[in-house]
C-alpha cells in the first residue's frame, strides 16, 4: 500500500469516529483530534469510554411553569416577571443552536409566543 493510500484510509476511519463522537461528551472534533493524532484504533477507544453529553437544562421551562403556577393564582406581575426570566434563558442560553436548525426554529417560536404573552398579561394589568 502506497503512502497516500494509508493517509486515506487513515483519514476516512478518523471521520468516522469523529462522527460515532457525535453522540459522545468528547463531541466530534475531539474524536477526529484523537484519531488522527493518536490512531483510529486509540481514537475510537477514547470515543467509546467517553461518557455521555450532559442533558441539556432547560431553565425557561422552569420560568415557564413557575408564571403558569403565578397566573392561575392570579399573580399576574409575578407571572410577567417569570415569563421575562424564560424569555431571557431563550436567549441566552442557546447561542449553539445552528441558525435555521429545527430547535434554533423551535427556540424562535417560543420568544413569539412569550413576547406575545408578556404583552398580553401586561395589557391586562394596564387595563385593571
Amino acid at each position: 500500500m502506497k503512502t497516500e493510500d494509508i493517509a486515506g484510509v487513515w483519514l476516512i476511519l478518523s471521520v468516522i469516529v469523529g462522527g460515532i463522537g457525535l453522540t459522545k461528551k468528547i463531541g466530534f472534533w475531539g474524536g477526529f483530534a484523537c484519531a488522527v493524532f493518536l490512531s483510529p484504533v486509540i481514537g475510537i477507544i477514547i470515543v467509546l469510554v467517553s461518557g455521555k453529553p450532559k442533558e441539556r437544562v432547560h431553565k425557561y421551562k422552569e420560568y415557564v411553569e413557575t408564571a403558569k403556577r403565578e397566573l392561575y393564582k392570579g399573580n399576574i406581575e409575578i407571572a410577567i416577571d417569570n415569563y421575562k426570566n424564560a424569555l431571557f434563558h431563550l436567549e441566552a442560553d442557546y447561542t449553539d443552536l445552528i441558525k435555521g436548525s429545527d430547535d434554533d426554529k423551535q427556540r424562535l417560536e417560543n420568544i413569539v409566543s412569550i413576547k406575545n404573552k408578556v404583552e398580553e398579561l401586561q395589557t391586562n394589568v394596564i387595563t385593571r
